[in-house]
This record gives C-alpha cells, structure tokens and sequence, in this order.
C-alpha cells in the first residue's frame, strides 16, 4: 500500500505539511503525530472492526471527517497557507519522475493544488454545514488516488484481481498479450522515461501467462466483474470499497495461515497474537518511527494491518525472522502493526482482539 503521507513540522500558529519518500526503516510523522486526528496511533482498545476499516481508511487517504476543521481553515486561507507539498502528477495517479526514475516532489502549494493531485477538490463545499462536510469528507476518502494509482484504502489492481472484484487489461505492447499491472520495482528500472517492463508472471497467473506487463502506476485499464455492486472505477470509489477490505482481510488471513504452513514456520500467526517485538531487536536494529515506541503488542488486527502493507510474506519475515519489510515509501510493517492493533475483528481471540457478536459489521459511522 501507498498511503499519503505527510511529514508535520511545527510552525507558529500553523501545521507545515510536506509529502516525502521516507528514510529506509523509518516513516514520516502524519496528522496522528502532529495532534490533528483522533485517527489515535494508541494501540490498546479500540473498537469495532467498522472502525477498524475507517481508521486504515483515513490513515490511508489522509481525508478523514475527523480533520474538517483544520481543512476548512486550509481551503479558506487559499494563498496566504501554501504549506503542502506532494509529489508532482501529470494527473491524479500519473506520478512524475526524474531521468533517473525517482518521483519527484512538489514545493509549499494550498490544499486545493493537493486535492486537485489526489483528484478530489472539485467535492469539497467549505460553506457546507459540519455534518455535510464531515460526510462529504468521508466519501472523499474513497476517492482519493495517489501518486502511484492506488484509491481509497490504497488498493492497487492486484488487490482486486486477487480478491474477485477486477481482471487484468491485456497488453500487446510486447507482441503477445500479457496482463498489466503495477508492480513495486526499484526506481532506476522507470529511468528515462520507461512506464512498463516485461516481468516473469506471479504465482496466481504462472499456469495461464508466462509474463506480465509491469507499470510504474496503477492505471486502471482493466474492467471490473460487478461483484458486490462494484462493477466501475466510479463504484469502486464509493463505501462499496469497505466490502472489498472485508473480503481482502479475509484473503490476508488466510494467506498468512498458508504461508507459515508451507514454510514449516514454528506455531501459526494465532501464536504470535499476544508477543511482543522491540524495534531495537529487528535485524537490522532500527529506531521507532516518530510516535511510536520500541516495544510492540502483537495483536490480530495488527498483523492484518501488516499484510494489507506488505503482504502474508512481509509479515512472515517480520514474526518469525524479525525483518521489517517496507514499502516504496520506506513504510515498515510494524509500524502498522502497531498503529491498527486491537480492534474487534472475526479472526483472532486474545485479550486485546475479541471475537465479536453477531453484527459486528454492521456499526455505521456517526
């Protein structure tokens, strides 16, 4: 996953946030850091799984309703709080990049240049009552698209193929026609302007495609099956997308469960569900990103917080070989770990993740 970080400098009177690549290991501070969201970063008690969903999703899209103050004192002061900076789009998920493949960022700019970047501005009614602005700023959540293509809670194309929801656009740019996606790959291999390589085809396509096509974003050609209503790019940006975390996380849970089987792991991630690990003892040692200390509760909805980042192997190499995988961004699978653990959810039971009643997901926000 891609989020939409920010890093938060104290200024007087003001929050100055700029979006930038993080140092390998480590992760930028977020309005969680900066006091601007109870998006609490705490991991004890929680809530239910809903809220679960809603916190990864505000983390993710950086919109959260729980923010409409600071943002409608952003978007009215326009010029005079240039103090946002991302990266730099052609369009909202067609990144920029450098001649050497690096993306490249963007100076101070107004929350209305930001969400133009993310594709969300033209929602926004800064006159609109709290209520209607606080909704208004959940369902822009679920559009947001970042530099990279990944929407709402992040997903990318193989997010959806792999749970039911999305089929591959097929390219014959290398005289056969193979399935395209966006694949995580070093910066360098998108140098000189290169959008799409040839690459050997994953597990889940090996028996039907030798190759796939791999791009630098997510572009979104493929089509979409229509399962649980999400049949467009448009439905796929809407609360439709809460269906697709509860599918996926399931898919996660399952995939880790797998993973530790096949590798003869000792025990299963249950196992780890109540353990401890220490940044300090990650190989290599690493220090705890800003705001989140070095000793982490292992819990259920942590590990599945970890996967939705970086996947049943990244919290395999995490648990049990004590490496702590990053994203594109430099985010590590630990600290979402600990930002989202101890939710109810129906997977685990231990004392800070309790298997739910009936209805569990069925709280709806207020």
């Amino acid at each position: 996953m891609k989020h939409v970080k920010h890093v938060a400098v104290m200024l007087v009177g003001c929050v100055v946030l700029i979006a930038c690549p993080a140092p390998v290991g480590e992760e930028p501070a977020t309005y969680e850091q900066s006091g601007l969201s109870s998006s609490s970063v705490d991991s004890v008690g929680k809530g239910t799984y809903q809220d679960l969903l809603y916190a990864i999703l505000d983390f993710e899209s950086d919109v959260s309703p729980k923010n409409w103050k600071t943002f409608k004192t952003a978007w009215d002061s326009k010029e005079s709080s240039k103090a946002w900076a991302y990266y730099k789009v052609d369009k909202p998920g067609r990144v920029v990049r450098d001649k050497s493949g690096a993306m490249v960022t963007t100076g101070p700019q107004t929350l209305q240049d930001l969400w133009k970047a993310l594709g969300i501005d033209t929602y926004y009614d800064p006159a609109a009552s709290t209520a209607q602005q606080k909704k208004t700023l959940r369902e822009m959540s679920y559009k947001v698209v970042n530099q990279l293509g990944f929407i709402g809670y992040q997903y990318q194309e193989s997010d959806l193929y792999l749970n039911g929801y999305y089929q591959y656009y097929l390219n014959s740019d290398f005289g056969t026609a193979y399935p395209e996606m966006y694949v995580d790959l070093p910066p360098e291999t998108w140098a000189n302007g290169v959008r799409q390589v040839l690459r050997p085809a994953p597990a889940e396509l090996a028996g039907k495609y030798t190759h796939i096509v791999a791009t630098d974003v997510n572009r979104w050609w493929g089509t979409f099956t229509g399962k649980d209503g999400i049949s467009s790019l448009e439905t796929f940006k809407s609360s439709l997308a809460d269906n697709i975390a509860k599918v996926d996380f399931k898919l996660k849970h399952d995939n880790m469960k797998a993973l530790f089987a096949k590798k003869g792991a000792p025990g299963t991630p249950n196992d780890y569900v109540g353990t401890t690990l220490f940044y300090s003892d990650l190989h290599p040692s690493q220090k705890p990103p800003p705001g989140i200390p070095n000793t982490v509760h292992i819990s259920g909805t942590g590990l599945l917080a970890g996967a939705h980042l970086r996947g049943a192997q990244g919290v395999y190499d995490l648990l049990v070989h004590h490496k702590n995988d990053v994203d594109e961004d430099g985010t590590g699978t630990l600290s979402y770990v600990y930002r989202f653990g101890g939710y109810q959810n129906p997977f685990y039971k231990d004392g800070k993740d309790p298997v739910p009643p009936t209805g569990w997901d069925d709280k709806t926000e207020s």
